[in-house]
């Protein structure tokens, strides 16, 4: 049995069920910010539903099938374009923008709106004004003039009880 503690920025890894036990997982949101538990795609796919824990809830999981995976959201910045006229398919790790203002690398960037879903990559560079470039494919089909905005990870807390049955 463990009990820790941890401060969830962006999708911040739990805990893995050991191969061949069956595991138990309590979650405690000991913040003040709603934080997102699930499998890691649940919390970064449009359309997805990853499990709320309002601030002063526990959600228990027994047994525990899949890596688990925490999140307090992210909230979109100032910086802001929008994906050229064009579509971009899943799995693009390169997105034509009508203007590249300033995504340096390492920017988180949100693309997608809450209409068509969204989702958060990390730019790895700019090749040029209108081309970033992320350090993962993304998940998901964008469709063109999609919103493109910097992003910052909220920040929560949660503290995490695990076992054996």
């Amino acid at each position: 049995m463990a009990d820790f503690p941890v401060n969830a920025t962006g999708a911040t890894f739990v805990f893995s069920p050991p191969a061949g036990m069956t595991s138990t997982l309590k979650i405690t949101n000991i913040g003040g910010t709603p934080l997102f538990a699930g499998p890691l795609p649940a919390l970064l796919a449009p359309g997805a539903y990853p499990l709320a824990i309002p601030p002063g809830s526990r959600l228990y999981y027994n047994p525990v099938t899949a890596a688990t995976y925490l999140s307090a959201g992210y909230a979109a910045g100032t910086v802001t374009t929008t994906l050229s006229a064009s579509a971009s398919a899943a799995g693009s790790t390169s997105f034509t923008v009508a203007s590249n203002a300033s995504f340096p690398a390492g920017t988180l960037m949100l693309v997608g709106s809450a209409v068509s879903g969204q989702e958060v990559l990390t730019v790895a560079s700019t090749t040029s004004t209108t081309v970033i470039t992320t350090t993962t494919a993304s998940l998901y089909d964008h469709v063109g003039s999609s919103t493109v905005a910097t992003a910052s990870a909220k920040w929560g807390q949660a503290r995490i009880l695990t076992g054996a049955v």
